[in-house]
Order: C-alpha cells, then sequence, then structure tokens
C-alpha cells in the first residue's frame, strides 16, 4: 500500500510518498492549490498507486481544519476507497530547516522535507 502525506496551504499543496514495498519515502515536491489540483493530485494518486492519504492536520487552527476537511471530502468524492488519517506535524518544519540550512532561498525544499519527515513519523 503505497501512502502520499499531504501538507496542505491555501497557496500550494506539499506532498511526499512512501513506497511501502521498499520502505522508502520520497519527495512529490509541491502542486499549486487551484483549480487544477484536483486533477494534478488524481495523476499522483494513480501514478503512485496511493491507497492511503496522511495529512497534515493543525491542531490550534480550527479555520484550517475546516478548509482541510473540504479538501478531504473533495478527494472522497473522487476516490471513496481511499483510507485518510489527520496527522499533527510538531515541528517537523524546524527539523527540515535544520537539514536544508544551505537552500535556504529555495521554500519549496524545506517544505517537501517537512512532509517527508511527517510520513516518517507516522506509526505504520
Amino acid at each position: 500500500m503505497n501512502i502520499l502525506w499531504i501538507d496542505y496551504w491555501t497557496k500550494y499543496i506539499w506532498l511526499a510518498k512512501k513506497d511501502t514495498k521498499h520502505n522508502v519515502i520520497m519527495p512529490v515536491w509541491f502542486l499549486s492549490n487551484d483549480g487544477w489540483t484536483m486533477f494534478e493530485l488524481a495523476n499522483i494518486i494513480e501514478q503512485y498507486q496511493i491507497k492511503k492519504i496522511v495529512i497534515w492536520w493543525p491542531m490550534k487552527q480550527k479555520n484550517i481544519q475546516e478548509k482541510i476537511d473540504k479538501f478531504i471530502d473533495e478527494i472522497f468524492l473522487i476516490y471513496p476507497q481511499m483510507i485518510f488519517v489527520k496527522q499533527d506535524e510538531d515541528f517537523t518544519s524546524v527539523e527540515a530547516a535544520a537539514q536544508t540550512w544551505e537552500f535556504k532561498k529555495a521554500r519549496w525544499k524545506e517544505d517537501t522535507i517537512a512532509a517527508m519527515k511527517i510520513l516518517e513519523r507516522y506509526e505504520w
């Protein structure tokens, strides 16, 4: 079962995936959060044969929680068999920043590595 991590934000959606057969976590980079997001996400789900989505869940930000719930509902309409897990991401951006200090101007690398960190922490 391949797993996709989604770090949902208003402007971008950061992605990483885990190949459970080989126990490897890889970045998928990011998508612009716009009118094409669901089409692009469907392509990724099909390409990597995703069966479970682990999505970032902000424990204290109710307004973002509502947006994420709506986003999950949209995916569920396309993939009703998809398994969804909401996961807190405490301090993964801090860890990623420490690993990518030489790339400070490239924010997308930091957020992608943060997404990979969350998949590493997720208890299978």
